[in-house]
C-alpha cells in the first residue's frame, strides 16, 4: 500500500476499482487521545467498452440493424448508446435501424457512456460500411398522342447506382416489347396504355439488380392514309390513285389531299394525273376527318417511278472489199453495246437478222446463207415493266452472190508470237494466173498463194482470202497467250503458320500453262495455288515461273512475291498485387501483357475464368468471389486477319476479404 504525508496530498491510481483510505490525525502529544483516525473509500471509475455488430455491405434502401448489445462497462454502470451513421445522420439505443438513402463507404461511429459523470465515461468504436446503390429506372413523363402516329421513349433518365446499366427492356402495353435507352414504337389503335421500362444492373450481394417505373400512354384516335396506285408509269399515261382504303374509326374523312410531287396536286377519294417527265416522284395523300380533337389528319407518303425509255442503237461489223456487200457464209459481228437507258439497265437484247434467224445478247454474229437486202431489228428492253421498257433499232445489210471461190486452210488456234501458215486448198487452175489476196481483222493485208502470219496480241481474229478478187468465206483463229495473273503484293506470315497464295488469272482463254513455284527457302512446289509453311524466320521470295505446256521454246513468264516471316511471339501475364482479394470496394486487379516482339501491334484478349472478359494490352479486373481462377490471355498480330492465335494461360489465387 502507498501512504502519504501532509494537510493535503495526491496520489494517482492505475487501475479501476474501489479504495479504502484512511487518514490519521496525530498531535504528537503521547496521550491516549493524540490520535484519531477516518476512513473513506475511493471508487477509480473505467471507461465502457464499445462493441458494434453490423453488416460490411448493405444495400441502399434497406433496413439496417445496429447491435451495441455486447459493449460492456467494468463497474456495470448503466450505459447510454449514440449512434453516429456516417450519413448525416444520428441514433440511439442498444439496436438502432438505419436505412441509407445512397451508396457509398461510410464511417459508423458508436459512444457508449456510463452515468459516472467523470471524464473517462466514455468510449468510442468505428466500423466501416459499403452501400450499394439501388437502381432507378425512370421511364419519362404521361403523354398524350395519336394513333398510327411515331412516339419516341427516353430511358436516359434511369440510374444504375454506383452499378453500370445492362439493359433496357420496354413493354408498351399493347402486347409488343422493346429495348435500348431510347426506342420508339406506333400505337394503332386508340386507348390507355400502361408502358413499364424495366432496367437491369450487375448483381452486388443480395441487392436488387433491376427497378421498375411507368408512364400512362393516352392514345387518340386518328384517321389512316392509305391510297393505291401503279408504281411505275410513263410519261404523258394517265395513272389513277385511289384513296378507298383510307379509314378513320368513328370519324368521317371530309378531305383528301394529293400532292403529287411534280408540282401538281388533287382533291377527292380518287383521282387521276399523268407525269410529263421521266423521273422519281413523291406522292402524299393527306386526309381530314370532322373530329374535333387534334388527331384529325394523316399522311402517306408514296413514290413513283415514271420510266425513261430505253435507247436501241446497233452497229454492222464485218470483212469486205465491195462496200457495204456482204458475202454468203461470211461471219457478220453486230454490236449493240451503243444501247442506253437513262434510268435503269437493260433487261435484254433481242435480234431478228431479217431471214428467219434471231438470237439474244449485247454482242452477236450470223452468217447469212442466201443474197439479198435484209432487215436486221435490235429490240432491247429495260428492267421497269412498264408499257414504254422497249425500244427498236432498224439497219439494211447487202448480202451478195456467192462466186466461185476457193477454200482456204489454216489453223483455228494459234499462239502469240508464233508464225501461222495460211493457203489456198487446192491447185490453182491450169494455166491461170494466180493472184492472192488475204485480209486480216487486226489491219495486216498480205498477198501470195501461201502466207505467214505473226499475230502480237490475243484474242479472236477473221481472216478474208480472195483468189483473183473472189473472195473466199471469212474465217476465225483463236490466238492464245500466257496469262496475266494477280498476285498478293506482300505477305506477312509467322514461322509455323501456312502461307496461302491463290494467283487469279485475268484470261480464261489462255495457253495450257505448266507452273512452279520456288519458296525461296529450297522448297519448289508444281502446281498453281499452293499452302507452304516457313520454319524459319526471314525475307524469303517466292517465286512463280509459267510456260506453255505445248511450245517448249515459248518465253517463260515470272512472278515473284516478298515474303516477311516474323517469329512466333513470345508473351507471358504480368498482375497487381501479388495477393488478390474479393468482395472489397478496392480490390481491382491491374493485368498486363508482357510482350517481347515490339515491332508489331498485338490485339489482346483476356479470359479471367470467373464469366468476365476484356480486351487490351493492360486491363483492370474485380473478382466477385474467391477462389482459384485459370487467366486465360490470346494475341495476334492485330494488322492481319489471318494472324493465327497464341494463348498463354496462368492460375491464380483469389483470397476472400
Amino acid at each position: 500500500s502507498l501512504t502519504g504525508q501532509g494537510r493535503q496530498v495526491t496520489h494517482v491510481y492505475k487501475k479501476p476499482g474501489v479504495y479504502p483510505v484512511r487518514l490519521t490525525v496525530d498531535d504528537f502529544s503521547g496521550l491516549e487521545n493524540a490520535c484519531a483516525e477516518i476512513y473513506i473509500k475511493v471508487h477509480i471509475n473505467s471507461s465502457p467498452k464499445p462493441v458494434i455488430v453490423a453488416a460490411d455491405a448493405v444495400c441502399a434502401g434497406e433496413n439496417i440493424l445496429f447491435d451495441a448489445g455486447r459493449s460492456s462497462d467494468p463497474d456495470n454502470d448503466l450505459l447510454t448508446y449514440a449512434w453516429d451513421f456516417g450519413d448525416g445522420e444520428k441514433g440511439e439505443g442498444v439496436n438502432p435501424v438505419h436505412v441509407f438513402r445512397k451508396g457509398g463507404i461510410f464511417r459508423v461511429q458508436l459512444v457508449v457512456a456510463d452515468n459516472s459523470g467523470l471524464a473517462c465515461r466514455s468510449a468510442m468504436a468505428e466500423h466501416i460500411i459499403e452501400v450499394v446503390d439501388a437502381p432507378v429506372a425512370e421511364a419519362g413523363e404521361d403523354r398524350t398522342v395519336c394513333a398510327n402516329t411515331t412516339v419516341a421513349f427516353d430511358g436516359s433518365g434511369s440510374s444504375g447506382g454506383s452499378r453500370s446499366i445492362q439493359g433496357y427492356e420496354w413493354d408498351f402495353g399493347d402486347g409488343q416489347q422493346g429495348g435500348g435507352v431510347k426506342t420508339v414504337h406506333s400505337y394503332a389503335r386508340p386507348g390507355l396504355y400502361n408502358v413499364r421500362l424495366k432496367i437491369s444492373v450487375p448483381p452486388a450481394g443480395g441487392c436488387e439488380n433491376y427497378s421498375e417505373d411507368e408512364l400512362l400512354v393516352r392514345v387518340l384516335p386518328s384517321p389512316v392514309a392509305a391510297f393505291r396506285f401503279d408504281p411505275t408509269g410513263c410519261p404523258g399515261q394517265i395513272l389513277a390513285f385511289d384513296a378507298g382504303a383510307s379509314s378513320a374509326g368513328n370519324a368521317a374523312i371530309v378531305r383528301y389531299e394529293w400532292d403529287f410531287g411534280d408540282g401538281a396536286g388533287g382533291e377527292g377519294r380518287t383521282t387521276t394525273h399523268a407525269y410529263e417527265k421521266p423521273g422519281r416522284y413523291r406522292i402524299l395523300l393527306t386526309v381530314r376527318t370532322d373530329a374535333g380533337e387534334a388527331c384529325n389528319t394523316s399522311t402517306l407518303e408514296q413514290e413513283v417511278v415514271i420510266n425513261s425509255r430505253p435507247h436501241a442503237a446497233f452497229s454492222v461489223n464485218t470483212i469486205t472489199e465491195d462496200g457495204d456487200v456482204i458475202l454468203p457464209f461470211s461471219v457478220v459481228s453486230f454490236d449493240a453495246g451503243r444501247s442506253s437507258d437513262s434510268d435503269g439497265c437493260i433487261r435484254s437484247y433481242s435480234w431478228d437478222f431479217g431471214d428467219g434467224a434471231s438470237a439474244e445478247g449485247v454482242f452477236v454474229q450470223h452468217r447469212y446463207r442466201q443474197p439479198g437486202v435484209r432487215t436486221v431489228k435490235l429490240i432491247v428492253e429495260d428492267n421497269s415493266g412498264t408499257g414504254c421498257s422497249r425500244d427498236t433499232a432498224e439497219a439494211q445489210v447487202v448480202v451478195g452472190s456467192l462466186p466461185a471461190v476457193r477454200p482456204v486452210q489454216g489453223p483455228l488456234r494459234a499462239y502469240i508470237r508464233q508464225p501461222v501458215l495460211f493457203s489456198f486448198e487446192g491447185q490453182a487452175p491450169a494455166g491461170a494466173i494466180g493472184k492472192g489476196s488475204w485480209i486480216f481483222s487486226d489491219g495486216d493485208t498480205v498477198e501470195g498463194e501461201t502466207v505467214e502470219k505473226t499475230f502480237t496480241a490475243p484474242g479472236i481474229y477473221q481472216v478474208l482470202a480472195s483468189w483473183n478478187g473472189v473472195k473466199s468465206p471469212a474465217r476465225d483463229i483463236r490466238i492464245l497467250d500466257l496469262p496475266a495473273v494477280d498476285l498478293p503484293e506482300r505477305i506477312e506470315a509467322e514461322c509455323g503458320e501456312p502461307v496461302v497464295i491463290l494467283p487469279v488469272m485475268k484470261d480464261e482463254q489462255a495457253a495450257p500453262l505448266t507452273c512452279r513455284w520456288d519458296m525461296g527457302d529450297g522448297t519448289v512446289i508444281d502446281r498453281m495455288r499452293i499452302s507452304h509453311i516457313y520454319r524459319e524466320e526471314g525475307d524469303f521470295t517466292a517465286t512463280l515461273r509459267l510456260g506453255h505446256s505445248e511450245l517448249a521454246s515459248f518465253p517463260e513468264i515470272r512472278y515473284t512475291v516478298p515474303v516477311h516471316v516474323s517469329p512466333a511471339p513470345e508473351f507471358s501475364i504480368r498482375f497487381q498485387p501479388d495477393t488478390l482479394h474479393s468482395g472489397g470496394a478496392r480490390d481491382e486487379a491491374s493485368f498486363c501483357a508482357v510482350i517481347s516482339d515490339k515491332a508489331r501491334n498485338f490485339a489482346c484478349a483476356w479470359d479471367f475464368g470467373d464469366g468476365g472478359t476484356a480486351t487490351g494490352v493492360c486491363v483492370r479486373h474485380v473478382f466477385q468471389r474467391p477462389g482459384s481462377f485459370l487467366v486465360q490471355l490470346t494475341i495476334w498480330d492485330a494488322s492481319r486477319k489471318s494472324a493465327p492465335r497464341h494463348t498463354v494461360k496462368k492460375s491464380i489465387r483469389v483470397l476472400p476479404r
